[in-house]
Order: structure tokens, then sequence, then C-alpha cells
């Protein structure tokens, strides 16, 4: 169990952590304070009455295996929930526990065909994205994520709750400034981006990116009314598995698409 860190209004710790594999991975999971007031009651009568939970505060879990494939290649599997905390937030709070000069960051891993298809399509003419304000106020922008934080400017001002923007180039032979590969990257790995496309040159579709994400889905049945963290661990596990032809592809081509 490491530090408990306060990011936003609520307190994250990593929980749970141990080695597996022969000390080939770590698992563990993020776990999340929530300190709302939460309501129980019954389907047959009205009546609903505040949950005291004293000092205590319901746990938001995110499970997560950190696997070490090859001496340059470190890849988490983590496990994404409509609750609970995106991938940057632990990023954001393994930056904070440390208290390095560098930023933690984790990038997408993309199919290996959307990889190969950037890989030779060669420039970026047009970069089409959608953000949309979350649920939580809490959740806010990446403020190195200059993109999302105008787009959430255009919406406070206009009382809108999506910003749609599509940028491009027709200049011959040029594309869009190389800065713009940030941009995409950080795009790719924020929980706010709905919709992100990019056309290359010599291309006639464009890339869907947030469709050529590597993922897979788990089913995790729960056992007395709950679901216990070796489930979910086991879950991942076979997840990982299933993905392992299409990350050796990918890392087998050298991810330098959007450096």
């Amino acid at each position: 169990m490491t530090q408990a860190i306060t990011i936003g209004e609520r307190h994250v710790q990593v929980r749970g952590l141990a080695s597996i594999d022969g000390g080939n991975a770590v698992k563990g999971y993020v776990a999340r304070f929530r300190d709302d007031d939460f309501l129980s009651g019954s389907p047959a009568n009205p009546i609903e009455t505040v949950v005291d939970l004293g000092e205590n505060a319901l746990i938001e879990k995110n499970h997560f295996i950190l696997y070490k494939d090859r001496d340059d290649v470190e890849i988490i599997a983590y496990q994404a929930a409509l609750e609970g905390t995106h991938i940057s937030a632990m990023a954001n709070y393994l930056t904070l526990l440390f208290g390095a000069d560098d930023v933690v960051h984790f990038d997408e891993i993309l199919n290996v065909d959307a990889y190969q298809a950037l890989m030779s399509g060669g420039v970026i003419k047009a970069v089409d994205f959608r953000i949309a304000k979350p649920r939580s106020r809490r959740m806010a922008p990446d403020p190195e994520d200059t993109w999302t934080q105008k787009g959430f400017e255009y919406m406070n001002s206009s009382g809108a709750t999506s910003f749609e923007a599509k940028i491009l180039t027709r200049a011959h032979g040029r594309g869009l400034l190389s800065d713009v590969r940030q941009h995409i990257k950080r795009l790719l790995s924020s929980p706010l981006t709905k919709k992100l496309k990019v056309k290359m040159s010599d291309m006639e579709e464009a890339i869907d990116l947030m469709a050529e994400r590597v993922t897979q889905r788990i089913t995790v049945l729960p056992v007395d009314g709950r679901i216990t963290s070796d489930a979910v661990h086991d879950g991942i596990k076979v997840a990982k598995h299933k993905a392992q032809p299409m990350l050796d592809a990918y890392f087998g081509a050298k991810n330098e698409v959007l450096d």
C-alpha cells in the first residue's frame, strides 16, 4: 500500500501491490475514496436513508498489471470502468508520489494496422476530433492539452457539452506542423476525447485512432455479491494473452510513430 495523495477533490492510493509471474509483472489497483453522501433504500417503500460510513469512505477500484515484456518494453494493462479513475489519474498520482522532475505518462498502444498506416501514410494532412464535458465536474483537462483546454473555453462560453473541430491543410506537398503530433498524443490519452481521426497524405480514408487502440473486454462474475480483485486480475491476464500477437507486432515495428 502506497501513500494516499489528494488529486482534485478525492484521495487516490495504489493498493494491493504484489509481484507475480516470477517477478516479471506487478499487480495492484488504484483506489479512489469517495466522500459523497450515499443513500440506501428499498423498492418496496419510498423512504431513503443516508448511509453513515463514519470515518470511512467508499472505494472505487481500477485494477492493473504492469508487465515487463522485455528489457526495453513495459506494458500496463489497465481496467477501464465508468466509475473510478482514468489511467491518466494514475499517471498524475505516480508523478506526485515520486516527486520527480519528469512527468509519468502512459502512451496508448495502437492496433498494428493503424500503426503501419500512420508510418507509411506520409505527412499529416488533417486532424478531426471531438471532446465532451465529463459527467463529473471534478475532471479537468490536462493543462498541457491546449486543444482540449481551448475546447472547454468554447463550451463554457456557449453552454455546449461537446466541442468538435477539424484542422487541415490543402498545401501541395506539405502537411501540418510537427507540433501537431504532440497534440494528437495528448488527445489520444485523454478521457475527454470522444473522436480522433487523422488523415495522412496519399490515403483516401482517415485513421480512426479511438477505434484502433488495443483493448479487450473482460467479464467477471460476482461471488456472494462481490467482485474480487483476484478475479479481475485473472481476467486481465487472459485479455493480455489474447492481445499478445498485436502487442508483439506493434513493438516489433518500433513505436516511433508519434515521437
